[in-house]
């Protein structure tokens, strides 16, 4: 399956830091590809073709959940980054949904928290904390947050 480039993961990430965001498949004009949907905004913007075109769109849609997934957000997230660029009215959450995003969080932080207490007891250096789970609990809890209050 083609993927997207670690060079344009990267572009992309930092183009969109500071916002919730996720990836998506689209379809355009010259052929099927990548976008990205930030929470609350019209549309997409369209990741260039030259960095990632594919000839049918479940494989487009197979490498947004792919790459959605190595941010640490499920499908469930991304859906609802994806709707609510489509303006209208915005779907109330599913309370299971906001269940499962909170328990996801908690079990990041939980890591977290282990490798603080080891660090804590000379266990551990403090540099060794592995981040990735608190990025990935922040980036839960924001999604949770927007889900609840709609805003972001």
């Amino acid at each position: 399956m083609k993927q997207l480039s670690i060079e344009g993961q990267i572009d992309i990430e930092e183009a969109f830091k500071g916002k919730l965001w996720a990836y998506v498949a689209v379809i355009q004009p010259n052929g099927i590809g990548l976008g990205v949907a930030v929470a609350n905004e019209k549309g997409y913007c369209p990741v260039p073709l030259g960095r990632y075109i594919v000839p049918r769109l479940d494989q487009a849609e197979a490498e947004a959940e792919r790459l959605n997934e190595g941010r640490g957000m499920c499908e469930d997230e991304a859906l609802l980054i994806v709707t609510s660029t489509m303006g209208g009215r915005k779907p109330k959450p599913d309370t299971a949904e906001l269940v499962k995003i909170c328990d996801d969080a908690e079990s990041d932080l939980a890591v977290v928290s282990d490798d603080i207490d080891a660090a804590h007891d000379d266990e551990m250096p403090l540099e060794d904390i592995n981040v990735a789970y608190l990025e990935s609990a922040m980036r839960r809890l924001k999604t949770l947050h927007q889900m609840i209050t709609g805003k972001e």
